[in-house]
């Protein structure tokens, strides 16, 4: 009897657990739910604004403001409600070969054939050149804005992830990548977002770093040219299909688009706007 009365307190207590975990589980799901970005909630789409364009691809910031490159590498700034305000032109670096709107008051512009980075304001007025040439950094293949003003670059001589002032000063460096990952690097696209630095190898994947520059993992996504990383969410377009991976759960969602968008299309969100270019038109569409 005595051993029936334990038996019947343990399974009461694994019902009480089993309950528990199963109410914790349903609220955990409920809030994932309810904390779903818009983006991810959209079914229906009103084309706001067309602008015809030869841009050969563009930028998107907080503020809703649009960068496109030219293929004069020329940058012409519109404002939300889709009036040209700025340009932007320099001829003398080479190709423009990325442009970081991430803040809109500082715009950081690559120009990977001579190791240039020059900022703007939000007036695209030139605020600072750096010339990474002269801190004998010669092999440098993607660069990206830190929120703290500084800049993170991949150095493809030394196989490392690093942060420099504006003095060429090393703040932060990763190991030796190519011995982390047991092959060499080619990345195209770097960016920090939410505490994290992303650095794209169409071949490899993703990598991820914390805000120290050490190594934290590989996303398998290969192929891409370029991505999002919003409200936890990496964001990109690939196949003719938008998808947005959660960077929590791991889980992915494909992401329902207007009808008839081509493959190569160039696709980006920024709240309740999604910013299509192709064929001419950059189109931007409210949900």
């Amino acid at each position: 009897m005595k051993t029936d009365r334990f038996l019947e307190i343990d399974n009461w207590k694994f019902w009480i657990l089993f309950s528990v975990r199963k109410l914790k589980c349903a609220i955990g799901i409920t809030v994932f739910l309810l904390l779903l970005p818009i983006f991810l909630q959209a079914q229906e789409y009103q084309l706001h604004q067309e602008i015809e364009t030869t841009a050969r691809y563009f930028a998107t910031d907080k503020l809703q403001n649009i960068y496109l490159v030219l293929p004069q590498n020329e940058v012409v700034k519109y404002n939300k409600a889709g009036q040209e305000i700025f340009r932007y032109n320099n001829n003398r670096l080479g190709e423009l070969t990325h442009i970081d709107a991430n803040n809109p008051f500082k715009i950081g512009l690559f120009y990977g054939e001579f190791g240039n980075l020059i900022s703007l304001d939000r007036t695209m007025t030139p605020t600072g050149e750096l010339r990474l040439f002269d801190f004998n950094l010669i092999q440098v293949d993607a660069v990206a804005l830190a929120a703290d003003n500084n800049i993170w670059l991949y150095d493809k001589l030394d196989f490392q992830l690093k942060k420099i002032n504006q003095n060429g000063e090393i703040l932060f460096e990763s190991g030796d990548l190519s011995l982390t990952i047991n092959q060499s690097l080619q990345p195209n696209f770097l960016i920090e977002r939410e505490q994290q630095i992303y650095l794209n190898d169409p071949n490899i994947g993703i990598l991820v770093f914390d805000v120290f520059g050490q190594f934290e993992k590989t996303l398998e996504f290969k192929g891409l040219r370029e991505f999002q990383i919003l409200d936890g969410q990496l964001l990109f377009f690939q196949n003719g299909e938008l998808t947005a991976f959660n960077l929590q759960s791991l889980l992915s969602q494909s992401i329902k688009l207007p009808d008839g968008i081509g493959a190569k299309a160039l696709v980006m969100v920024q709240k309740n706007r999604l910013y299509i270019l192709e064929n001419g038109y950059l189109k931007v569409y409210e949900f």
